[in-house]
């Protein structure tokens, strides 16, 4: 259920997007502590996720496959999920 009350320890998701006439789309999502900080696993999750991200960001260049980022940010991952 997505209907009851937010305690600290608890993370916030949120998930916002737009889409104009010309048919532009973004979106963004964070997951935020309840109260503005993270536990201890919370935040080697989150560092995890990051360094994920960045690694996946450093792969896109001219010329690169589709699947390197991917391939990039699932190595970071997995690796941190050991």
């Amino acid at each position: 259920r997505n209907d009851g009350d937010v305690r600290p320890g608890d993370l916030l998701l949120l998930d916002a997007g737009v889409e104009t006439h010309s048919l532009y789309t973004a979106d963004v999502t964070r997951t935020l502590p309840v109260n503005g900080t993270y536990t201890d696993i919370q935040r080697k999750i989150y560092d995890a996720v990051y360094e994920s991200q960045e690694a996946g960001i450093a792969a896109v260049k001219p010329g690169a496959k589709f699947r390197d980022f991917h391939d990039a940010s699932q190595h970071v991952l997995a690796e941190k999920l050991v």
